[in-house]
């Protein structure tokens, strides 16, 4: 073999190390975010619905994420799987996501949230419903965000002062009309 040969060989090797690196850590960093939200689910709900459907009280139906049953009452969470910088509003019709790599627009998720929650208020009476979009990755609001956004770190710290075995003031009258009225989104 000769040098240029060895050179070239001896890249190839390196790159394919960093790009097996480069994919664990990835695989690790999303583990470890799944791991962040299974834990949340756990600390703040007694009982929960995911992906579900439900009726939207006007002949149609609506899709929930995530549906807890809190000691609270309820949480609504729409979930977002974005990460960066994120710069949103409750007056703006398209929120912005910036990272390193890319810049992303959606349209404010909040109308719809607030559309669910009524979903699940025609559905079910006498219990409060919290409605949150809620980022599962790392994220920051340079410019602030709206009081229904939430990020995994600052919900379990709201959710904190719950004691574990915390009974619900009995809404379970209202959850079993929910899990009976819901059915799987396909």
């Amino acid at each position: 073999m000769n040098e240029s040969t060895l050179t070239t060989f001896a890249g190839a090797v390196l790159a394919i190390i960093l790009l097996v690196v480069a994919l664990w850590l990835f695989v690790r960093w999303r583990r470890n975010a799944n791991n962040d939200f299974k834990r949340l689910i756990r600390l703040v709900s007694i009982d929960r619905l995911e992906n579900v459907v439900i009726p939207d009280g006007v002949g149609g139906e609506i899709h929930l994420d995530h549906l807890l049953l809190t000691p609270h009452g309820l949480l609504l969470l729409e979930t977002r799987d974005t990460q960066g910088a994120i710069f949103a509003g409750d007056r703006l019709d398209i929120w912005t996501a910036t990272s390193d790599t890319a810049r992303v627009t959606f349209d404010n998720p909040i109308p719809i949230l607030q559309e669910r929650a009524a979903a699940i208020g025609f559905l079910v009476t006498g219990v409060p419903i919290e409605a949150r979009v809620l980022f599962v990755n790392q994220v920051t609001f340079p410019k602030g965000h709206p009081a229904e956004v939430s990020t995994i770190s600052a919900l379990m710290d709201e959710y904190a002062s719950i004691r574990p075995g915390t009974r619900p003031r009995d809404f379970s009258e209202q959850w079993r009309t929910l899990v009976e009225r819901s059915r799987p989104f396909l």
